[in-house]
């Protein structure tokens, strides 16, 4: 069980993610030792966070953001199964939103599902946190999120999504609603 731990990322302009404050520039990386990623993958049986925090310095879209109260449990049940759930807030600046995730690696074939629920969100106030966000700042009204894919061992989706144009991922279904009251 880990109580409050911190971890500081730096994600590079193009794309590339280090532990801030990351490698001087044009120095490489130490070779990584001990075992592979997979092999601790594998051993892990019971992992607990409490109270966590991410920190971003997010240089692609021009802004640090945080992962703040991260809860996760990670464990594998009687079936082998690796299963976990986490629940945290997403803040930058005055900004915070609400997210959940639920995640599974099943083996032989390995695959990942993975569900994710933002339950509240108002795009018209990201926008005003993230200039890249701009666009969202016209729909001003609340909003949630959930999407669900399955992943192969090779990190691609199970059923790709259909495209709409070159280089974009599908379409995206509306759904209004009225307001729930405790809202």
């Amino acid at each position: 069980m880990l109580d409050a731990p911190v971890l500081h990322l730096r994600c590079e302009a193009g794309g590339t993610l280090s532990l801030a404050p990351g490698q001087p520039e044009g120095e490489a990386a130490a070779p990584a030792s001990g075992p592979s990623p997979e092999a601790l993958l594998a051993a892990l049986r019971d992992l607990r966070i409490t109270d966590g925090r991410i920190v971003v310095e997010d240089r692609a879209l021009g802004l640090d953001w945080a992962l703040r109260n991260l809860n996760l449990a990670l464990g594998r049940p009687a079936d082998d199964a690796l299963r976990g759930a986490a629940s945290v807030k997403l803040a930058s600046g005055e900004e915070t939103v609400p997210l959940r995730l639920a995640a599974s690696l099943e083996d032989a074939p390995q695959r990942w599902h993975l569900d994710l629920s933002l339950p509240h969100l108002r795009p018209a106030a990201l926008a005003h946190a993230a200039p890249a966000l701009a666009p969202l700042g016209m729909l001003d009204a609340p909003a949630s999120l959930t999407a669900s894919e399955t992943l192969t061992e090779d990190g691609q989706p199970l059923m790709p999504a259909p495209r709409c144009g070159p280089g974009r991922s599908g379409p995206i279904l509306l759904a209004l609603r009225e307001p729930r009251p405790d809202q």
